[in-house]
């Protein structure tokens, strides 16, 4: 694994150690204070430090989700897809179509032609709601199986979503554990 990046996770987790431990101190130190004024800036200072590491969590995860799809890009890609795996981890790539499924009040033509792509009798119509989440779940087995989807669906309203289901094989770093001794998680 590149330094760099060994470097920027040692930094987070000493970074989250050392504030978790001197929040605590300034919690216990806090309630013997008897000052509404000293109270009241602890309480600011906390919301301020929780808004800077929110934006920054935030900020980590667009990148992770750019990322994702980078990884499933370059996957899909190749000749032939194989697994992804380093000394620290390993990767599962995965794909799930998102679509929006035609309405029968305000587009009955394409929810007929899709009804009559997956063989529902005309009969049955009225009493069919279509279930979303398992239609996305047949459409993206149709798209691993490499099959067309059934008629009725907008392609521009059909789009793969990518995930990456990551296992870690080896620690990242080892850092002294009495940092975290008083961690209750």
């Amino acid at each position: 694994m590149d330094c760099k990046l060994r470097e920027l996770f040692k930094s987070a987790k000493l970074l989250h150690g050392s504030m978790y431990n001197e929040m605590r101190t300034i919690m216990q130190e806090a309630v013997e204070e008897s000052s509404i004024e000293k109270l009241a800036e602890i309480a600011f200072i906390f919301r301020k430090t929780s808004a800077l590491i929110d934006d920054l969590r935030k900020q980590l995860n667009k990148a992770e989700a750019i990322l994702e799809i980078a990884v499933c890009k370059k996957w899909v890609t190749q000749t032939e897809p194989s697994e992804i795996k380093t000394d620290y981890i390993s990767v599962t790539p995965k794909l799930k179509i998102q679509t929006t499924l035609p309405s029968a009040k305000t587009n009955p033509e394409d929810h007929e032609k899709l009804l009559r792509a997956l063989n529902i009798p005309e009969h049955c119509w009225p009493l069919i709601r279509l279930h979303w989440p398992a239609m996305c779940e047949y459409l993206t087995e149709l798209a691993e199986q490499g099959k067309p989807f059934p008629d009725g669906l907008d392609p521009r309203k059909t789009t793969p979503q990518y995930s990456l289901k990551f296992h870690q094989r080896k620690e990242i770093v080892a850092i002294d554990d009495t940092l975290y001794e008083d961690i209750p998680f």
